[in-house]
């Protein structure tokens, strides 16, 4: 269900109709993070995300939704989305 929602922004790389901000989602992932440290459980993946969420912050995108975090994905990987037509 959540990739349908988010899809379509990724598509049309808008992201500013958040349903889930990346500054929100950041203090959850705070929250979240500190709750598995407490009970130690290791959370690979989980923390795989950090930087791309933080990159996202950094470049401004804190106020869209968390599906903005596609540009920063593309932007590392220095590629260029086709038009589409």
């Amino acid at each position: 269900r959540v990739f349908e929602l988010r899809a379509p922004m990724m598509v049309k790389g808008n992201y500013k109709n958040a349903t889930m901000k990346i500054d929100v989602w950041d203090k959850d992932m705070a929250v979240i993070g500190g709750y598995a440290k407490k009970i130690k459980v290791p959370t690979p993946l989980f923390d795989a995300t950090k930087p791309v969420y933080a990159k996202a912050e950094k470049a401004g995108l804190g106020a869209q939704d968390t599906a903005a975090v596609c540009a920063v994905l593309e932007k590392m990987a220095k590629g260029k989305r086709k038009k589409r037509r």
